[in-house]
């Protein structure tokens, strides 16, 4: 908020023009910055009249993005740019000596290496420095511990943006505080990369606090066995955002009044940010140490780790970002997929982000894995009926071949709302599982027809195809593989 008068507001015309002038020179048009502005009145702050100011801003907003970098007024909206020496392996849109790109591998490395963030109108010579000024000023990453008092005056501005470790951490320590959860996994102790899990992995020597490769987060989920491993060596990549916060902002989050106002506006805005932010990294720190976070922070996360971690991850932000809000109109969807290692992180960020738009599709609030949206509540209900599966499963000794041909019997079953003859499906669960039992004995034959078939018959019952997630999970829990 500040005062509408026509010097502010040239100053503001003034700024968009530099933030397009910047952004097309340096992102040749692939980033914007849209900058609007909306004159209200002092008394329609406190009105109830609030939520029709939120809608002429959002609408002000939307417009200012829709003409980025002011196109009708330019001469050209062709870009006069030379790739003398070809394309840039980072970012194949941008000329190879691209500085930007050279500076988003620097910020990525420093923002998990590092704690400062300096701020200076000349080149400082402490730690990072990226080489492209940001509207006129130079920006350098560096350890709090390695600066000295002289190279602590030399900045002009200074952020900490360390992350807590415990809920009783204080998130002040003398410098102005920046949240960002740029949290990943580690090797906890010396000698954890010769792991036994790990074995058969080819990588260079590792150390105590270093950060753990894809390759390595893939063997965690992995439980050691007589004859090799059990469970997938997978990780997973979830995707999720808060469902329709563009609209909650615009209308307003009603009070006790039926009423939004300024404060609470910004209060959600400043709370979201914190769950995401400074929340997350406790968590993940306390509880998840296998995490990789892409980014998380405003109303989305994009985290990568063990396969069986996410799952359970997933469930738990759920359960905790609904504890935090206390409000059943703020809620979140997600999306999770399953890979290997080796797959690079922007195809698993466009798979998520597939499975996410999945979970949005299907009425929001839901999660999508393995092609399937769930609802939250179904999600914590499948997670304990494979646990059950899990148990059933060891205790009667039913093979991952079998469970394989259920597959199949679930596509069967599905097919009957149009296919008359689908309907055999549950004679053929029949005819598999007693196949599969007539080699056992008196106990598990019995063990298994009074209580693994009816559990499955009443799974597939209530949930239909969605039991694939519980089974899938299951599955891939218990397959053996070889060290």
């Amino acid at each position: 908020c500040a005062p509408s008068t026509k010097q502010n507001i040239e100053k503001l015309k003034l700024l968009r023009k530099e933030f397009n002038t910047w952004f097309l020179q340096n992102t040749l048009g692939l980033t914007s910055l849209a900058l609007s502005w909306t004159e209200i009145q002092a008394s329609e702050l406190n009105s109830t009249n609030f939520n029709q100011v939120m809608r002429r801003v959002f609408e002000s907003t939307e417009e200012a993005k829709l003409s980025a970098f002011d196109l009708p007024e330019r001469t050209t909206s062709v870009l006069n740019v030379n790739y003398p020496e070809g394309v840039n392996s980072y970012d194949a849109r941008l000329p190879k000596e691209s500085r930007l790109c050279k500076d988003e591998i620097i910020i990525g490395e420093s923002l998990v290496k590092t704690d400062l963030i300096l701020i200076s109108s000349t080149p400082l010579r402490v730690g990072k420095v990226l080489g492209l000024p940001i509207f006129g000023f130079y920006v350098s990453f560096a350890k709090r511990e390695n600066l000295t008092p002289k190279e602590f005056a030399c900045a002009e501005i200074m952020w900490d943006f360390s992350l807590p470790e415990s809920p009783e951490e204080k998130l002040f320590k003398g410098i102005a505080k920046r949240s960002f959860n740029c949290y990943v996994a580690r090797f906890s102790y010396d000698g954890e990369e010769k792991d036994v899990r790990y074995s058969g992995i080819n990588e260079e020597e590792l150390c105590r606090g270093e950060i753990k490769p894809f390759s390595y987060l893939a063997c965690d989920n992995s439980i050691v066995s007589e004859n090799g491993f059990e469970g997938i060596r997978a990780i997973a990549a979830v995707k999720g955002d808060v469902d329709d916060l563009g609209l909650i902002f615009r209308n307003g989050l009603t009070n006790a009044f039926n009423s939004s106002t300024l404060a609470g506006t910004m209060t959600l805005s400043r709370q979201l940010n914190s769950f995401f932010a400074v929340y997350l990294p406790v968590l993940f720190a306390q509880d998840y140490a296998n995490i990789y976070t892409v980014f998380a922070g405003g109303d989305d996360f994009f985290l990568i780790g063990p396969w069986n971690d996410i799952f359970r991850l997933s469930s738990r932000l759920q359960q905790e970002f609904e504890r935090y809000c206390l409000n059943e109109t703020v809620h979140f969807s997600a999306g999770i997929t399953v890979l290997k290692s080796s797959v690079p992180v922007r195809a698993m960020a466009r798979m998520a982000e597939g499975a996410l738009g999945h979970a949005k599709e299907s009425g929001k609030n839901s999660i999508t894995a393995y092609g399937l949206t769930v609802t939250w509540e179904e999600w914590l209900k499948l997670a304990k009926v494979q646990q059950n599966l899990d148990f059933l499963r060891k205790d009667n000794e039913i093979s991952s071949a079998y469970l394989y041909k259920l597959l199949d019997i679930m596509e069967l079953r599905e097919r009957q709302k149009y296919d008359p003859m689908a309907s055999i499906w549950r004679s053929r669960l029949y005819y598999t599982t007693v196949r599969m039992i007539r080699d056992k004995n008196v106990y598990a034959k019995d063990s298994i027809k009074e209580d693994f078939l009816p559990f499955i018959v009443s799974s597939l019952d209530e949930y239909g195809l969605k039991f694939k997630i519980a089974l899938f999970n299951s599955i891939y829990t218990s397959r053996k593989t070889r060290s």
